[in-house]
């Protein structure tokens, strides 16, 4: 590590990837003001920072690329931030769940570090609120506690940030914060919406994980056993086997996604992929800003609309996960199965729910079949909207 940076990558959703704060060449997002902290004049850690965050996506449909980048050797540390998407809480602690574990089995992994900052469901609460400490997360019992990922990181000895336990710290926060945020809450600033914090967010993240990381370098040098210890206790660990969902978390076939395959990143095709009839209710497209998908009955039904739609799938495992749009209002359902398997691999998803927002969730379907190779699921609209925003395969 004298030689070289600390090579560190980020993962997060559009809180992560500097919405609101990155400025064209002026990069004030927390992974770029990271990296030029830690590269300051006499500074004892130097990192390489490299953010693959991408705005609105949940921890589910990232934690095969996590695993990925963790089992490629060429990371020191993993930051991860999803909190803001962890809406569907049962979900994502499973996903949690899924990347420790399988995390765990690796012989020489990279150290993980998870930032919580807050989850969408009750930033729309403390948006809502009528008084000044309605708005006030500092003054809500266990808000940073709460529907977060902290019981699953703590049952793993995974160390975890808050953002809320420093900035509830500072000095006359409330003052401070609730002046200069155009949302009037007492600890985020922002200056669009309110799910994208300003720069001023950023650098307190930035300024956090730096000193945090320092802090555990200086009690390593000045312990009795320092590095050998840790060196020794790494080296004596042990290979675990992986289940069939840890596998396929690691080994994926298919990544379909509107950003394209994490597995062919430089393939020149359109990086969505399915069959659509000649006249299909989906059309590729965006409902909102920077948020693509495969999308049914955007703009009303028909009856004489099709409305089934078909990604080509490759299956190792015989699991495929559908990731769809969760909302509030004006959506529908919609079944999927692979084909050949209608009575047993069917899944319906229905993308309405009670929480105000609008978020990713997913289903799985499951083959029962153990045939390998390239297989073709089917998912049918029930004559309303859906969206459905990617597909993996194992």
């Amino acid at each position: 590590m004298d030689k070289r940076p600390l090579r560190v990558a980020v993962f997060g959703n559009s809180v992560t990837t500097g919405t609101s704060c990155d400025h064209g060449d002026r990069h004030f997002k927390g992974s770029s003001l990271l990296e030029r902290l830690s590269n300051i004049s006499d500074s004892s850690m130097r990192m390489k920072v490299d953010n693959f965050a991408i705005g609105a996506t949940y921890i589910g449909q990232k934690v095969p690329e996590i695993l990925r980048i963790m089992k490629e050797n060429k990371t020191d540390l993993v930051i991860v931030d999803y909190t803001m998407t962890a809406a569907d809480w049962v979900g994502n602690r499973q996903s949690l769940q899924l990347l420790l574990s399988t995390a765990e089995s690796f012989r020489d992994g990279p150290a993980i570090l998870f930032f919580e900052t807050i989850n969408s469901f009750y930033l729309k609460q403390l948006w809502d609120g009528k008084t000044e400490a309605e708005r006030d997360p500092c003054s809500v019992v266990d808000l940073a506690r709460t529907n977060t990922f902290w019981e699953a990181l703590m049952a793993h000895k995974v160390p975890f940030l808050s953002y809320l336990d420093i900035a509830c710290a500072m000095l006359d926060h409330k003052n401070t914060f609730s002046k200069t945020s155009s949302n009037h809450l007492t600890y985020w600033w922002s200056v669009e919406e309110p799910h994208h914090p300003a720069c001023g967010v950023h650098s307190i993240i930035a300024h956090t994980i730096l000193q945090y990381l320092n802090s555990l370098q200086v009690e390593v040098c000045l312990s009795g056993e320092g590095y050998s210890k840790t060196a020794t206790a790494h080296i004596e660990a042990t290979t675990l086997q992986l289940s069939d969902e840890q596998s396929c978390a690691l080994f994926p076939k298919t990544i379909l996604t509107a950003y394209g395959s994490t597995l062919n990143p430089s393939k020149k095709v359109f990086p969505f992929p399915a069959r659509v009839g000649n006249n299909s209710a989906w059309a590729f497209g965006e409902d909102v800003a920077r948020k693509p998908g495969w999308i049914a009955n955007l703009n009303g039904t028909a009856s004489w609309l099709d409305q089934d739609i078909i990604f080509d799938v490759q299956l190792g495992f015989g699991m495929v996960r559908i990731d769809y749009l969760s909302t509030y209002r004006n959506v529908g359902s919609a079944t999927c199965w692979l084909q050949g398997q209608e009575s047993v691999s069917g899944v319906r998803m229905n993308g309405l729910w009670t929480k105000h927002v609008s978020l990713a969730s997913s289903a799985w379907v499951r083959s029962n079949s153990s045939t390998k190779g390239l297989h073709h699921l089917q998912c049918r609209a029930d004559g309303n909207k859906f969206k459905i925003l990617g597909v993996v395969s194992c």
